[in-house]
């Protein structure tokens, strides 16, 4: 009865783990042991003959194949978890190895499992940049916002190269929540020495966030950087998927404020001032505009043209006036009248008039 009772005592608990783990491995290796963990019917004596076999002088191209075995073997993502990160600063100076972890946790079903395994993963700070790669791809594949965001987090606070911080931004694409994106893109915004795919990447994700609370709030984080020409152009592109006359009007005025603006550069956006709903807030925007330092007579002219636009006589008067000091050349001079017949009010007109005269 008791030799009938032993062979299921020993796939059950962890009597005698270790004298038999240690044989298995004389007889027949890595393998021979995976084979008899597989036979174990408890997740926990499977990971506790698995640790036993990770004490074993197996070498780094075992890693894999121990790593997918054991995992797959269980069926607790507690266990499975215990165990990789039991045993992850072995796997994580490999590359196969830290390949098979991340496949692993995508094998999980819980987000918070898979969370504990990459971060585990993302302590050891000799972690390669391919590494990095496979851990915002698993990460990407998570379902929950809250944890893929830990985990991009968490790489972020160590990333200190550009190629890292890109495939970052490209993975908050995967991110549904406004909320959870932002805190993603601004924690990449806040990294030193961005190249222009980086701004790129981010203006593209910003699109993809529906409040313009949150699209102002990354614009305003990526603005403390000074833009190239081609990126204010993508900037505002990308403005049109702001449909508030308020969050616009911040970030044009903040664009002004912060950015080196060229004429060409400041003329494309003086031209998205045609798509401000309310006459209030575009007139905001071209006043703000005239304040720019070294104001060029291109840039004035744009100024002028785009009053020409608004459908308020008040408003278009308003921002004339305002920009009359500074109308001294004929081409000045011609765009301001073009932009003053445009008013039907005789008062209105007569004060625009009057105002360079």
């Amino acid at each position: 009865m008791k030799a009938a009772r032993l062979p299921e005592l020993v796939k059950t608990t962890t009597l005698g783990a270790e004298g038999r783990v240690n044989r298995f491995y004389r007889r027949g290796g890595v393998s021979s042991v995976l084979s008899e963990i597989k036979a174990m019917k408890s997740d926990y004596v499977m990971a506790a003959y698995a640790n036993l076999l990770m004490k074993l002088p197996v070498t780094e191209k075992d890693y894999p194949t121990i790593i997918s075995s054991v995992v797959d073997a269980m069926d607790s993502d507690h266990y499975r978890t215990e165990f990789l990160e039991g045993n992850m600063s072995k796997f994580i100076q490999d590359q196969s190895s830290v390949d098979a972890v991340c496949a692993a946790s995508t094998r999980m079903e819980s987000d918070h499992y898979k969370t504990q395994v990459i971060k585990g993963a993302l302590r050891n700070q000799s972690i390669s940049a391919e590494a990095k790669k496979s851990i915002l791809l698993a990460a990407s594949q998570m379902d929950s916002d809250h944890y893929l965001t830990e985990v991009v987090t968490t790489l972020l606070k160590q990333a200190n190269t550009d190629a890292t911080i890109s495939e970052a931004i490209e993975t908050s694409k995967a991110i549904e929540s406004d909320h959870y994106r932002s805190v993603v893109l601004q924690a990449a915004l806040n990294k030193s020495g961005l190249s222009a795919n980086s701004y790129k990447l981010a203006l593209e994700s910003v699109r993809g966030i529906e409040s313009d609370h949150y699209k102002t709030e990354v614009l305003t984080m990526l603005l403390k950087n000074k833009l190239p020409d081609d990126q204010i152009f993508n900037l505002v592109d990308m403005s049109s998927a702001i449909t508030s006359d308020h969050y616009l009007t911040e970030v044009f005025t903040n664009v002004m404020e912060t950015q080196n603006l060229s004429d060409q550069s400041f003329t494309k956006l003086m031209s998205r001032v045609n798509s401000v709903k309310s006459d209030h807030y575009a007139s905001v925007i071209l006043r703000s505009a005239l304040e720019q330092p070294s104001l060029s007579d291109a840039k004035l002219i744009s100024i002028i043209n785009a009053a020409g636009v608004l459908d308020s006589d008040h408003y278009v008067t308003e921002v004339l006036t305002a920009c009359a000091p500074s109308v001294k050349s004929a081409a000045a001079k011609d765009a301001y009248r073009a932009t003053a017949k445009k008013i039907d009010s005789e008062t209105y007109y007569g004060r625009a008039l009057r105002a360079i005269d």
